[in-house]
């Protein structure tokens, strides 16, 4: 009996030292939330059990808006558990990734043994480990198979994000449910990020320049392309990136949301990771 009760304190510290390892430290508030940020808090914090994917275009914001959403799960009573894809280099198969990074021991079975009540991990760049980890389809359906039994004190649920919407396309088909996607950002909401940036850089365009900008970077769906316009004096092929950008938005959310078959390839990046700046028009300025 004593043994018993002493491996109990025992898993209880183990576990309290892992939930303390991973939590998130304090930062600084977001001057502009984006609606992003409101559908990954309430659909991770609302459905106990899962995996999950989210898809956006490049440079739409999707680790501010995550990690701002993981920082209010954590807030709301969660551990969290924020990962990223391009640390797994010493990882030969997905499963040894997951664990390895999470920190769980390959004596526990299942994985959510080490975790301290309800959980969320999120893996944001998955993309790369995809790349290179061919078991990672196997893999998620079991995880997705453990989190609907995990035990009703300990409900966890997994996060997985990425800017390939083809990558995106093998997730949901491999069982992952769709989150938060597409997330394209409109011009009203990029006008308003703009109002947060410092009075002495908002004055270095003159109204029309403004208008012009905030359409090109509405064109391309991403805080990203207004910022990068912002702090270089010239951001070559401007409009031709855009453009690109749009193309991506919208191959993405027709095989996402509609379900079409024929959009051919990605190429801001494809399903390699590899960004094709051969596409962009050499005109667009």
């Amino acid at each position: 009996m004593l043994v018993s009760l002493l491996r109990g304190v025992w898993a209880y510290c183990r576990r309290r030292v892992f939930g303390a390892r991973h939590a998130l430290g304090a930062e600084a508030p977001l001057a502009y939330h984006h609606p992003l940020e409101d559908a990954v808090f309430e659909g991770l914090l609302g459905a106990p059990s899962g995996v999950f994917v989210h898809w956006g275009a490049y440079g739409s914001g999707k680790s501010t808006a995550v990690r701002a959403a993981c920082q209010r799960l954590q807030a709301a009573g969660r551990t969290v558990i924020l990962l990223h894809g391009f640390d797994h280099s010493s990882a030969r198969t997905a499963r040894a990734l997951l664990r390895r990074a999470v920190g769980v021991p390959d004596d526990v079975a299942p994985i959510s043994g080490s975790f301290v009540g309800p959980t969320t991990v999120v893996v944001d760049h998955f993309d790369a480990p995809m790349q290179c980890l061919a078991d990672t389809l196997a893999h998620l359906r079991e995880l997705a198979a453990e989190s609907a039994a995990a035990p009703s004190v300990s409900p966890w649920n997994l996060l997985l994000v990425v800017t390939s919407w083809e990558r995106a396309v093998e997730l949901r088909d491999g069982g992952c449910r769709l989150l938060g996607s597409p997330s394209r950002w409109t011009e009203a909401e990029l006008g308003v990020l703009f109002a947060t940036l410092p009075e002495a850089v908002r004055r270095r365009w003159l109204p029309p320049e403004r208008e012009e900008l905030l359409r090109l970077a509405a064109l391309s769906g991403t805080p990203g392309f207004l910022i990068m316009r912002i702090q270089a004096e010239r951001y070559g092929r401007s409009a031709g990136r855009a453009s690109v950008l749009d193309l991506e938005w919208r191959k993405g959310a027709r095989a996402l949301v509609e379900g079409a078959q024929d959009m051919g390839p990605g190429r801001f990046p494809d399903r390699d990771g590899v960004f094709h700046w051969e596409d962009i028009p050499q005109g667009g300025r």
